[in-house]
């Protein structure tokens, strides 16, 4: 799930950020690259409120980095364009195709790229989905309910079938 989320937020933003030369997973291993640059990561996965489904559903929380190389002259203010660009992207793409809660933009500020890399402008725009782990107990075959009926206590349980009055739809 985590996969396929991870790479259909990468191909929604290449996709809209097509001029951009770089916008990729954030890279673990320091390498060349080219500005700007977008670059994607998933920071944690965090468990929310129980369903009552058994599956397990996490908050998973994502970062895009906006980089640019501050040779250029108006990077600064570049940086901060695209960084509000890239929230309502996400924003407006929302669930990227897949099956998990909408996107819900988290904040958009400046970011430490690299600390070892001067020279570039960065700032991180923060956002989560909400993503369920494992099959709901509810889903699969079954019939509806048709007919729900109600009992007053003490007049419930066996011997008080007849007592039960059936609620309306």
């Amino acid at each position: 799930m985590m996969t396929a989320l991870h790479a259909a937020i990468i191909a929604s933003l290449k996709s809209t950020f097509s001029s951009v030369p770089t916008c990729e997973a954030y890279p673990r291993l320091v390498k060349k690259i080219s500005s700007p640059a977008i670059l994607t990561e998933i920071v944690d996965l965090t468990p929310t409120t129980d369903l009552g489904t058994e599956q397990l559903e996490v908050a998973a929380r994502f970062r895009a980095y906006i980089v640019f190389d501050l040779t250029d002259l108006a990077a600064e203010m570049d940086t901060v364009n695209m960084a509000a660009a890239v929230a309502a992207a996400i924003k407006k793409a929302s669930r990227f195709g897949c099956e998990v809660g909408p996107a819900k933009v988290l904040s958009v500020e400046p970011a430490d790229f690299k600390p070892d890399l001067l020279g570039f402008s960065s700032w991180v725009v923060e956002w989560t989905h909400e993503v369920c782990f494992g099959d709901s107990v509810w889903s699969g075959t079954g019939s509806p309910v048709t007919e729900i009926m109600v009992g007053w206590s003490p007049d419930i349980g066996i011997g008080h079938e007849p007592d039960y009055e059936q609620v309306q739809p």
